[in-house]
C-alpha cells in the first residue's frame, strides 16, 4: 500500500448544525476511508508472532477506527494497535479533521519474542481543497430568475434561452426568496475534496459579502449544504468587491518551466492595495498548494473583478488543450471603425448615450481612454499571466473590447461593449462545449442576432465545430447594465478530474 488519501470530514451528514469531526462517532454517513491488514499477511504470522500498527505526525488531527472503537490518533486510549493471525482482513476506518492533514503509519512484524521482523510505511493525508476550472465538464448550472418590474427590466428571456439548452442541468433561484440579489458567481465559489476510494465531497466557499447583507446570504446553507457538500467562510467584517468570487477563477492545468500544476493556478484581483480579498480567504487558499494563487491587477475596473476582461475555453486541438480568451481594444475600435457609422443602436442610446456606432468611434476621448487602458493595464495583465502560467502569444485568442468610464466609480471602467470574454461555459459528459455569451446589440434590428456583425466576428475568432455551441443571450437590463455579464449571474458546479495524490503529489512535499 503507498497510502490512505482521503477526505477531511468537514461536512454535516446528519443535518445537526455541526460538522462530524467535532462529533465522534463510526457510522455509514462519515467520511471514512479505509485500509486492511490482509487475512492473507495475517495468515503468514506464525505462532506468537503480531502485526503492531502505529501512527505519528498529525495525531490530533486524525482518528483511526478498529472493531467500532477509536484505535490510534485523537481519542485513543494506546499509541500502537496489535493484530494477531487470522484468515480475516483486519480493517481500520480512518477521518481527518481537516485539509492536508497528515500522517504516518507504520506496520512491524514482531516475532514470538517481540523482535521486530519487517517494519513498512506509508502516508495517510487528508484532501486539499481544489477550486475548479472551465476545461472541467459541469453537472449543473444556478442563476436567478430576476423580474425587476417596470423599467427595471427582467432576465425572462436569458433564463428561458438557457433552460431550453440544459434542461434539468439548469437550476433557477426565485429573486423574491434572495431579495434580487442576482449575482450568484459572487456569493460562492465552488471546489471538490476526494479521496483514492473514489469518494467525493463538494466544497461551496461561502463570501463574506453575507456580511454586508446581501441576498443571496442563505442560498449555500439552503440548497447546497448537506451530505457530502460542505461549507466554510473565511474572513470576517465588512467585505470590498474584491471579496466576490467574480474575483476568484482558477486557469486550466499548465506547466510553468519544469513544475506541472494539474488543477490549474488560482489568481484574484487587486484593486489598489487596499480592496483585495479577505486575507483569511487568501492565506487559506495558499496553504492548500496544489493551485499555486498569484495576483492580477484590477484597479482600473469600477466593479475589479478579473473575470470582466478574460476566460478560459477549451480545445483538444490547441497546443496546452485550451485558449485563454483575452479582450483587446484595440481589436474594439478596429472592429467598430469596420461598421458603417450609421447603424443605429437602441441600446446603446439608452444605457450609454451612444446613438450610432459612429457617435462610439469618434469619441476621442474614449479612443484615448481605451488606447490607455490597453497599454497600462490590459497587457501588463496578460504579460503576469504569460509568466504565472507558462502561455505565449501562441495560446491567447484575443477578443474586440471596448470600456468606458462610469459616474460614481472613482474614474474606473466597465465593459461599454458587453463583455464577451465574460462568459459561462457548460461543457457536457460528452464533451459538448456551451457558451453562454452576452448578445452585443451592435446592429440596428436588435430582435435580429443573426445580423449582429460582433457576433459572426467573435465566432469567427473561436474554434468551430459539433463540440462547440455559442448562445447569445440577452443579459442587457439586469445584467450589463448593472455593470456585469452572463459569467457574474451564473455559478456551476463542475466534476472533479485527475487523482491529486499521484498527479499532485510533487506540489504538496513532505
Amino acid at each position: 500500500m503507498s497510502g490512505v488519501y482521503g477526505v477531511p470530514n468537514i461536512d454535516d451528514d446528519d443535518g445537526n448544525g455541526t460538522e462530524d469531526w467535532q462529533q465522534p462517532g463510526l457510522s455509514v454517513e462519515n467520511d471514512t476511508i479505509a485500509f486492511a491488514i490482509t487475512g492473507a499477511d495475517r495468515a503468514l504470522l506464525g505462532d506468537g508472532e503480531t502485526i503492531e500498527v502505529s501512527l505519528t505526525g498529525d495525531t490530533s488531527g486524525i482518528r483511526v477506527w478498529y472493531d467500532g472503537d477509536i484505535a490510534l490518533g485523537a481519542g485513543a486510549a494506546g499509541d500502537s494497535v496489535v493484530i494477531g493471525s487470522g484468515s480475516e482482513d483486519a480493517v481500520f476506518e480512518v477521518e481527518f479533521a481537516d485539509f492536508l492533514t497528515a500522517g504516518l503509519f507504520t506496520a512491524t512484524h514482531l516475532d514470538s519474542d517481540g523482535g521486530e521482523v519487517l517494519s513498512v510505511s506509508f502516508e495517510a493525508i487528508a484532501a486539499p481543497l481544489i477550486l475548479n476550472n472551465h476545461l472541467q465538464t459541469a453537472e449543473q448550472m444556478w442563476m436567478m430568475e430576476a423580474n425587476f418590474g417596470g423599467s427595471w427590466g427582467n432576465n425572462d428571456d436569458m433564463v428561458a434561452d438557457m433552460a431550453a439548452v440544459l434542461g434539468a442541468s439548469m437550476q433557477t433561484i426565485q429573486d423574491r426568496t434572495y431579495d434580487y440579489d442576482v449575482w450568484v458567481q459572487d456569493e460562492i465559489e465552488l471546489g471538490t475534496l476526494t479521496a483514492s476510494d473514489g469518494h467525493r465531497v463538494d466544497l461551496v466557499i461561502d463570501s463574506i459579502r453575507q456580511n454586508n447583507r446581501r441576498g443571496l446570504d442563505q442560498f449555500p446553507e439552503n440548497e447546497l449544504e448537506g451530505p457530502d457538500f460542505a461549507r466554510g467562510t473565511w474572513g470576517s467584517g465588512g467585505a470590498t468587491s474584491q471579496d466576490s468570487f467574480g474575483n476568484m477563477e482558477v486557469s486550466p492545468p499548465v506547466t510553468v518551466g519544469t513544475v506541472d500544476y494539474p488543477f490549474g493556478r488560482i489568481y484574484w484581483g487587486d484593486a489598489g492595495g487596499r480592496y483585495v480579498p479577505t486575507e483569511a480567504l487568501t492565506d487559506f487558499l495558499d496553504t492548500q498548494l496544489v493551485q499555486a494563487p498569484f495576483i492580477l491587477d484590477t484597479s482600473w475596473l469600477c466593479v475589479g473583478h478579473v473575470d470582466e476582461w478574460m476566460s478560459f475555453l477549451p480545445d483538444e486541438d490547441a497546443p496546452k488543450g485550451f485558449w485563454l480568451i483575452y479582450s483587446d481594444t484595440e481589436l474594439g475600435y478596429g472592429f467598430l471603425e469596420s461598421l458603417s457609422a450609421s447603424t443605429g443602436l437602441d441600446r446603446y442610446r439608452t444605457g450609454h448615450g451612444y446613438s450610432t456606432v459612429g457617435a462610439i468611434v469618434n469619441d476621442s476621448s474614449l479612443r484615448q481612454l481605451n488606447e490607455e487602458l490597453q497599454e497600462d493595464y490590459i497587457e501588463p495583465n496578460l504579460d503576469i499571466l504569460k509568466a504565472e502560467l507558462g502561455l505565449d502569444e501562441g495560446d491567447v485568442i484575443r477578443v474586440p473590447a471596448y470600456f468606458e468610464e462610469v459616474r460614481g466609480c472613482g474614474g474606473t471602467n466597465v465593459a461599454l461593449i458587453p463583455g464577451t470574454a465574460n462568459y459561462q461555459i457548460f461543457t457536457d459528459a460528452d464533451g459538448t462545449h456551451k457558451l453562454f455569451l452576452p448578445d452585443p446589440f451592435l446592429r440596428s434590428n436588435e430582435n435580429d442576432p443573426s445580423s449582429d456583425p460582433f457576433i459572426a466576428e467573435f465566432e469567427g475568432l473561436l474554434p468551430s465545430g459539433p463540440n462547440y455551441e455559442y448562445h447569445w443571450v440577452d443579459d442587457w437590463d439586469v445584467y450589463h447594465l448593472g455593470l456585469g455579464e452572463v459569467h457574474c449571474g451564473t455559478n456551476v458546479i463542475r466534476t472533479p478530474t485527475s487523482n491529486w495524490w499521484e498527479s499532485a503529489r510533487h506540489l504538496i512535499g513532505d
